[in-house]
């Protein structure tokens, strides 16, 4: 089966090549299946790379930190880390997800040994999408990412959290105390919610902005008996 699945990417990439996220140019199909980005590009991707001092910060109470992969400067519309994310919230591109959870899951596995965390109490879950978001762009960027974490570290991904149809404004709109309130009404544990207790739940998302929507959730999670909460970005503005 592994076979086939191999021989159909090949194949597909050799009719429909790949691109590079950075600046857009095709790919050979052999590289465009494991790599995302473009010589010259992978090189802008690296030097925008948080170091590890940089990237993990201690929490506080529940939260145990907060893990981050790359800076995210909004105003750079052609820088490569900036384009990652673009493409993490408007193009379902499972190799995407998948080179993204690659790069998460390397941090949170040093994380969670320094920390002496048991893999068993591990779950990953992801605050949920907005509906006009999920209509504009058919997918959740939040769930794709848990899931292909998940897929890469064997941790299992878990809905802990519902949308409650209200704070339906964009978060990238509002400023730190409108999008603390917003975030506040627009999540609510869902029936899943149960799996978080005793648990360590790895909550992930795409962008660290103020952090708002992530303390949010993880409050919520610590109310339905998560023994703590890792959270995790692909980058951090």
């Amino acid at each position: 089966m592994k076979k086939i699945q191999r021989m159909s990417a090949w194949l597909s990439a050799l009719f429909f090549p790949p691109k590079c996220v950075g600046c857009g140019q095709l790919m050979p199909p052999s590289e465009g299946m494991k790599e995302i980005f473009c010589p010259l590009c992978r090189t802008a991707w690296t030097a925008g790379r948080l170091s590890e001092a940089e990237g993990i910060r201690e929490g506080d109470h529940y939260i145990l930190g907060t893990l981050s992969v790359a800076a995210y400067r909004p105003g750079m519309v052609n820088g490569v880390p900036e384009k990652l994310i673009y493409h993490i919230k408007h193009r379902d591109e499972g190799r995407v997800f998948a080179y993204a959870a690659s790069s998460l899951a390397c941090p949170l596995q040093t994380f969670i040994s320094a920390k002496g965390i048991s893999e068993e109490k591990l779950v990953i879950s992801y605050p949920p999408r907005r509906k006009a978001a999920l209509r504009k762009d058919g997918f959740d960027q939040a769930e794709r990412l848990a899931k292909a974490l998940s897929k890469q570290t064997g941790w299992p991904s878990v809905r802990l959290l519902d949308r409650t149809g209200k704070g339906r404004r964009a978060q990238k709109s509002l400023g730190a105390a409108d999008r603390a309130a917003n975030a506040a009404d627009a999540y609510e544990l869902s029936e899943l919610s149960e799996s978080a207790a005793g648990k360590i739940v790895i909550l992930v998302d795409d962008v660290y902005t103020t952090g708002a929507t992530l303390r949010t959730c993880a409050e919520l999670l610590r109310r339905a008996g998560a023994e703590g909460v890792i959270l995790a970005t692909v980058a951090r503005r």
